[in-house]
């Protein structure tokens, strides 16, 4: 991504979205330009959002599942712990959302036993409460702690001020000097503070975040399209040598914020996801995963040298691009399943699907294709098994070899029909 080092600028003499509280520090500016480029080339698109597609796109990791960490009033706040404490020692990456009404953030003031007035607003329009916890916010959590029986969350306002007032606050009464060496704090105002488990869980309704996968972890990709018809779902077998490996599987559908147009100020694009489903079927059980209608399909399995068949769908039946990346703690084997195809027997009518794709990719006109060309078509047709970078060109140079019998650099239409009938029952590998 290439921006130049010009940014928004507010009326009070600084930048007018991010900036840091050095002024001669200018990389958070330009890395937020950077994003806006991404995501549709304007800035209305960086307004709200989920924090985890945010931490997705600045850190690469992958998306948690958000029915995890939802309703936190609802778990036992011990186990909520125990979850957080998990997440955070494998180095995932994390953040809060408060509620989002003044109505339930005020049931939560009251279960606590605190005022519900609100003393302040945002620059978003949010209420700041009088314990210092802004509604409808997101906040970093930085981690948990226990000292003396008493679990602790810690957070960070992004607006590096405004901090939690009540019990374990800065200055509070609970901060001894042992506690303060024990969980090395000092106080600052910064926008960081502890505030017990049982408050967090009251006052925040979620945690989002992201999961680092590090060099210790293998990982395999394929990308395709999904059909436009629901009952064709894409099919892929997934296995590795040793038994009972741990692996996550994540299938993510396009961005929309990267899809998004901005037109006369109105967005061209719904910011919406469509609902994602993978059937997962091994020797012992099936079971049906559902995305909440976000970007990403999480799923967490155990592998081994029996082949798992994964088979996705798309419920919005447009037909949009997938990726699929399965991270393990050994290599994986992903194998696409052909999806049915009928052989073309006989001269080919030009309204023939296939006669129309193949005109839409000869671009020249003169009845062929080449390498580049023969790319696109394939991906349109699912033929194409993977776009790894390392693989892709030897691949392609392999079926344009296949393709191209009478050796002459291009792929006409009855060539391509002869390998269209070669790979109808080919097994497509993926690397």
């Amino acid at each position: 991504m290439i921006v130049d080092d010009y940014v928004a600028m507010g009326a009070h003499g600084k930048p007018a979205y991010a900036n840091s509280t050095d002024a001669n520090e200018a990389w958070l500016p330009i890395l937020e330009k950077a994003v806006a480029k991404g995501w549709g080339k304007c800035w209305e698109n960086l307004d709200g959002g989920f924090t985890s597609e945010a931490l997705e796109t600045l850190t690469g990791g992958v998306c948690l599942p958000n029915e995890q960490t939802h309703n936190l009033s609802r778990w036992d706040v011990d186990e909520l712990y125990a979850r957080l404490r998990g997440y955070l020692d494998r180095g995932d990456i994390l953040s809060a959302g408060t509620h989002g009404s003044d109505e339930r953030m005020a049931e939560g003031l009251v279960a606590l036993g605190l005022s519900t007035d609100v003393v302040g607003e945002g620059t978003a329009g949010e209420s700041v409460s009088s314990c210092g916890v802004v509604a409808g916010h997101a906040y970093s959590l930085l981690g948990v702690a226990e000292y003396e029986g008493t679990k602790l969350a810690q957070l960070r306002n992004p607006w590096g001020g405004g901090e939690w007032t009540g019990a374990w606050s800065d200055g509070a009464p609970e901060w001894t000097e042992e506690a303060k060496s024990a969980l090395g704090y000092a106080f600052f105002d910064d926008g960081v503070f502890f505030m017990p488990i049982d408050a967090f869980a009251q006052l925040y309704s979620n945690v989002e975040g992201v999961r680092i996968f590090d060099a210790s972890w293998s990982l395999c990709t394929a990308e395709g399209y999904f059909s436009r018809d629901l009952a064709e779902p894409r099919s892929f077998e997934l296995s590795t040598e040793e038994p009972d490996t741990e692996t996550v599987m994540v299938l993510s559908q396009p961005d929309w914020h990267v899809l998004c147009e901005i037109v006369d100020g109105s967005k061209l694009r719904w910011e919406s996801y469509s609902r994602l489903s993978a059937e997962v079927e091994d020797d012992e059980r099936t079971q049906r995963l559902l995305s909440d209608y976000t970007k990403d399909l999480f799923g967490h399995l155990h592998l081994g040298p029996s082949p798992c068949k994964v088979s996705f769908t798309d419920f919005g039946g447009e037909g949009h691009k997938f990726t699929l990346r399965v991270f393990s703690k050994t290599p994986t084997s992903v194998r696409r399943i052909p999806d049915a195809r009928e052989p073309i027997e006989g001269s080919v009518p030009f309204d023939h699907p296939l006669s129309v794709v193949f005109s839409k990719y000869d671009h020249t006109g003169d009845g062929t294709i080449d390498q580049t060309e023969l790319l696109k078509l394939l991906l349109e047709l699912d033929l194409m098994p993977t776009l790894e970078p390392s693989a892709s060109k030897a691949y392609l140079e392999e079926q344009i070899a296949k393709a191209d019998t009478n050796q002459d650099g291009k792929v006409d239409f009855a060539e391509f029909i002869q390998y269209y009938n070669l790979c109808r029952n080919e097994e497509l590998s993926i690397s």
